[in-house]
């Protein structure tokens, strides 16, 4: 009989180097890092990351199509306008369920003057776009359902039609503003954690502004409120400026109740504590430029290593 493989622990993906064309890949679990050319992904960004997908988009071109890093199967998607992945970026990208699935829809949205989605099908020559009333700052699939959170502070459903998408507002679902006192906040992501739907947030220094003091987690518990978290137990987060994801740690060489981060630019990782609420700072790949590089949170098949170049 197969051994069975364990959940996948996300690698953090940094690309680096003449038109991004070098990309390390750091995993927590082994504490190595492994840096390879991916000719394939030059000039590209791995927007999100779920299902056993990458969603990639070019900066230059606007080419966007899926990648399965265990197959290597690439799924055409319809252009997108040409973006620049860090001032201007998508603010949030999800793939609803899987490409295969009937039921499944990929949603852009990029907030400017205005707030914009994008969004459509595998198979479509186009995405269809449409002005949203409001701010969709995050967005995640939680079981067979699509949530948003509108404005930083409403939770609302997220429906696809064949022309529209409708954004509806769950009873209850507003976050009381004393969640949060006089503060900046850098990052609001909505994520799926063991079948339960989070909201985190990275809590910013009001002296400077880069830097994270805290991080808060919110649990949706359906009954229409949000209950502050002081622990996720096994759970681990993982989120960049955008989006995120968890895993459980069992039976990983690594502890749990932690939520790992990164800003996007750079090459740094930190570490919050959810029990403590200490942040430990790292620089799991010295080899890479500082001030020329950007990276992200990427789902690999356990059984593939990505070798040394």
């Amino acid at each position: 009989m197969a051994k069975e493989e364990k959940p996948p622990i996300p690698w953090l993906m940094i690309s680096h180097g003449k038109n991004e064309d070098r990309h390390t890949f750091f995993s927590i679990v082994k504490n190595r890092y492994h840096s390879k050319r991916i000719t394939e992904m030059q000039n590209k960004y791995v927007w999100s990351s779920s299902w056993g997908w990458w969603i990639v988009n070019d900066f230059q071109t606007g080419d966007c199509f899926l990648f399965n890093p265990r197959t290597t199967e690439k799924i055409q998607l319809p252009p997108l306008e040409p973006i620049c992945p860090i001032d201007s970026c998508w603010n949030v990208c999800i793939l609803s369920a899987p490409p295969n699935d009937p039921k499944c829809h990929i949603l852009f949205v990029y907030i400017d003057k205005d707030c914009v989605a994008y969004f459509g099908q595998p198979g479509d020559e186009e995405f269809v776009k449409q002005k949203l009333d409001g701010q969709l700052q995050s967005a995640t699939t939680c079981g067979e359902n699509v949530y948003g959170m509108m404005n930083g502070r409403v939770l609302v459903n997220i429906t696809f039609g064949e022309r529209t998408i409708q954004l509806t507002e769950i009873r209850g679902g507003l976050l009381p503003k004393a969640s949060f006192p006089e503060t900046l906040i850098s990052c609001r992501c909505l994520l799926e954690s063991g079948g339960e739907l989070l909201y985190v947030v990275k809590i910013l220094s009001s002296s400077f502004f880069t830097e994270v003091i805290s991080i808060k987690i919110f649990r949706w518990d359906w009954e229409s409120r949000w209950i502050e978290l002081d622990t996720i137990g096994d759970q681990v987060i993982f989120i960049n400026h955008r989006w995120g994801m968890s895993s459980s740690v069992v039976d990983q060489a690594i502890d749990g109740n932690r939520v790992y981060f990164t800003e996007g630019r750079g090459r740094n990782l930190c570490v919050f504590d959810v029990q403590d609420g200490s942040i430990t700072s790292l620089v799991p790949c010295p080899t890479v430029s500082s001030d020329k590089s950007f990276s992200n949170w990427v789902l690999m098949p356990p059984s593939i290593y990505v070798g040394e170049e």
